[in-house]
Parts: C-alpha cells; structure tokens; sequence
C-alpha cells in the first residue's frame, strides 16, 4: 500500500472551511507569524550582512515564514547575497500590489 503526504499552506483558512476542504485533511496546525527576532535569524540562514539583517527586520516586523522565503528568493536572484535594497524592492512590489 503507496501512502500520499500532502501538506496545503494558505493564509485564508477560514475560505477552506467555507468549501468543505478542511476536512479533508487529518490536521490543521496554525503557524503564527514571525517576530521581528524570527525574522533575524531566518535570515542568518543567507549570506547576508548584520547590518542588511536588522534593517531587512525592521522593514518587516511581522510576517508569514513562507512570504519571508518568497522574497528572499526573490530578492537573491538579483544579487548573490541578500541585501536590503533588493529585498525592500521585493517587498513594496509584493505588499503594495
């Protein structure tokens, strides 16, 4: 017998609960967003300044780990290491659209 793991990220939860999809699944587990010090040290994880890392944190405060990794990615296919104009860049594209 072949086992299926699927693993489904959403921030609108409760659109999943309007469509049935919820039950679908064995668990839901809420992951809160990052802290401003999450934030720090996920960025750790980057070639990336300390200064470009407390600014990159400041900008942010607070926000979903995944939408963090989304644009750090976005910012580093600009530049080999992680820097804050580009992340800033990435960040008033994606938050102001």
């Amino acid at each position: 017998m072949k086992k299926l793991l699927i693993i489904g990220t959403t921030s609108m939860a409760n659109h999943l609960a309007e469509l049935g999809l919820v039950a679908c699944f064995d668990r839901v587990i809420h992951v809160p967003n990052l802290n401003k010090g999450e934030i720090y040290n996920v960025l750790g994880n980057y070639d990336c300044e300390e200064k470009e890392k407390e600014k990159i944190a400041n900008l942010v405060q607070s926000t979903p780990i995944k939408n963090l990794l989304f644009l750090i990615d976005r910012a580093m296919q600009k530049s080999p290491k992680l820097v804050y104009e580009n992340f800033a860049s990435e960040y008033k594209d994606y938050v102001f659209k």
